[in-house]
């Protein structure tokens, strides 16, 4: 019986790693892409004018979106002081996701992320907002 806990213990970090299921890291700023990427929101960007590193990635039941802490305050450093001590991230706008992420995550073309505010942690080195994958907004 301990050899079973024990290693259910060691098992248990591995299979948190491996719970998202797809992947996809693109560039991008912390803004609402009405307003210029300024503002509440994640803006995907195309050119490099300031971007910075964002992972989308989902597991079975969320919608994950990783920034890494270093790039954030190097690329914003207002952002991030203020983003480094809050337990959530908001979004000012309903924010459609380009198909450059919505297509290799397996998501509805026309994905939508309600306005609203989102639980937000630190994990490792990265500042993770959760997303639920099955609210009725995000599926418009």
């Amino acid at each position: 019986m301990k050899t079973i806990k024990i290693l259910a213990l060691i098992m248990l970090p591995l299979l948190l790693l491996a719970a998202t299921d797809k992947e996809v890291k693109v560039k991008g700023k912390i803004g609402a892409k009405s307003k210029g990427c300024s503002g509440l929101g994640v803006c995907v960007i195309t050119e490099d004018n300031g971007a910075m590193p964002i992972t989308y990635a989902t597991n079975s039941h969320e919608l994950l979106i990783k920034f890494d802490q270093e790039a954030l305050e190097q690329s914003q450093p207002l952002v991030y002081k203020e983003l480094s001590f809050a337990s959530t991230f908001m979004f000012e706008e309903d924010t459609e996701l380009p198909f450059e992420i919505t297509e290799p995550l397996g998501l509805d073309e026309n994905y939508v992320i309600a306005q609203g505010q989102y639980p937000m942690e630190e994990q490792g080195s990265n500042l993770v907002v959760s997303i639920p994958l099955n609210n009725e907004v995000g599926m418009r």
